[in-house]
């Protein structure tokens, strides 16, 4: 096994450069402030969370309504329309209103408005893509955890299997003080090893993997963005509260799926959020499943599990004639381009979403997708 951190010098540079990949965890205080300040701060997205039939979309600014499914994300100001004989269901980001439950809207074919005074905005897609990714397919590199806060103080650890990858030897880099022996794993993923002692709030920990003659740190010799570390008590403890009042209320499975990844993403805990879509998508293909998990995959730096995700994201929202879901998909797959040096498909994915958002009339996309194709 070869030598990776030459001094202790190096060591503290490595886990300097994994903690600064560190996401903000809020904790919300929605009780003052403004409307604005109060989206601001929102835990959640307004999300679709009920979508049976024929339902359509208008956002402010907009020149006609276009269909949408479920785990679209709606705003204040936006007009939803429900044939006769369908079904749809808001549930709000404000947290404040959690206890309202989803709230029905008419199927009357009329346009509706939103019935959420606030709730959280999409993020920017320049938000979303990470600063690096791994695209060698024979490297072990890291799945899980990796720029990510948790919850567990004993996580599942997995890893791109490589071919004749047979058993691996798996140790772990860390500023908390205790030594923890490389293991040897058969197979691309183990439970926390019983001898290694649990993880530690404020602590630092990167994930190293070798297995057949290749190393996960190829590349990444400085380790960015492989961090992780587990998430304090106190915040811990306000999101596991949250996360017991969205499966309280009246809800399907897959909705407080949904719900519950959005609110650890929320929390940067993507880890725990890839686990519950990747779960989901077997159960509920729609687009914004799909594209939920790509975006997360996105932000770890996982191109290669992103784009297929958002493959997935694209054909579901072909087939349902969404053409904003289909724009979104598109812009996804564009920065998974670029991150893969494809410069010829991100500017095909770019002007593809461009066309639909001019369709749809949706000026704040446009300027992004303009900004993304530097014009």
């Amino acid at each position: 096994m070869r030598r990776r951190v030459q001094s202790g010098l190096l060591l503290a540079l490595v886990l300097f450069m994994a903690a600064c990949s560190k996401q903000p965890t809020p904790t919300p205080d929605q009780t003052v402030g403004t409307p604005e300040e109060r989206a601001s701060l929102s835990t959640l997205p307004n999300l679709l969370v009920q979508a049976e039939g024929e339902i359509w979309l208008r956002r402010e600014g907009w020149s006609d309504f276009v269909p949408v499914g479920f785990g679209g994300t709606v705003d204040t100001g936006d007009l939803l329309r429900v044939a006769e004989g369908g079904a749809a269901a808001v549930f709000c980001g404000d947290d404040m209103m959690w206890d309202s439950g989803p709230l029905q809207l008419p199927a009357d074919g009329i346009e509706h408005g939103i019935p959420c005074e606030t709730g959280r905005p999409p993020r920017p897609w320049p938000d979303v893509a990470a600063l690096r990714s791994e695209g060698a397919g024979e490297i072990p590199y890291v799945l899980y955890p990796r720029d990510t806060a948790l919850l567990s103080a004993r996580p599942m650890l997995q890893w791109h299997e490589v071919t004749g990858g047979g058993n691996y030897l798996v140790s772990v880099l860390t500023d908390d003080g205790q030594d923890r022996q490389a293991v040897q794993v058969a197979g691309n993923r183990t439970e926390w090893p019983e001898g290694w002692l649990p993880m530690e709030p404020g602590a630092t920990y990167v994930l190293v993997v070798e297995g057949a003659g290749r190393h996960s740190d190829e590349g990444n010799e400085g380790h960015a963005g492989l961090g992780f570390w587990l998430l304090p008590d106190e915040q811990a403890g306000s999101v596991q509260g949250f996360e017991e009042r969205l499966r309280s209320r009246p809800l399907s499975s897959t909705a407080s799926n949904l719900l519950v990844a959005e609110l650890y993403r929320s929390h940067g805990l993507r880890a725990e959020a890839a686990a519950l879509l990747e779960e989901l998508v077997t159960t509920d293909g729609a687009s914004a499943v799909w594209t939920a998990l790509g975006e997360v995959y996105l932000e770890t730096g996982l191109v290669l599990e992103a784009e297929e995700a958002l493959e997935r994201a694209l054909l579901s929202a072909q087939a349902a004639g969404q053409q904003e879901a289909e724009a979104k998909a598109r812009v996804g797959l564009a920065l998974t381009a670029r991150l893969q040096d494809d410069d010829v498909s991100a500017q095909e994915h770019l002007l593809a979403a461009r066309a639909l958002y001019e369709q749809i009339g949706d000026r704040a996309r446009l300027e992004e997708v303009t900004h993304l194709l530097g014009e």
